[in-house]
């Protein structure tokens, strides 16, 4: 049986090592910002910026995360759910 790092696998945790901060070019902490967007947190992810992201802005630390979570599908489903709790 080959083993590898592959998305496919079990769930696995967000591990905090400080280096999606240098990755992510906005003013935002991208850390805080997912695990609110995990847990629904909508006024947390408001306090964190969640209208000033696009999943995009966050493909760089999808592919250096070293838990392989899928980041964008994580802050698309957090900017659905804000956007219909608004209203926009």
């Amino acid at each position: 049986m080959d083993f590898d790092t592959g998305r496919h696998g079990s769930q696995r945790p967000l591990f905090v090592t400080g280096e999606f901060e240098k990755l992510v070019p906005l003013d935002i902490y991208p850390m805080q910002l997912i695990k609110a967007c995990i847990v629904g947190d909508i006024e947390q992810m408001e306090n964190l910026g969640i209208y000033e992201v696009e999943p995009e802005d966050l493909a760089l630390c999808e592919f250096a995360d070293t838990s392989k979570t899928e980041i964008q599908a994580i802050i698309r489903e957090g900017l659905e759910k804000a956007r219909k709790e608004v209203g926009l």
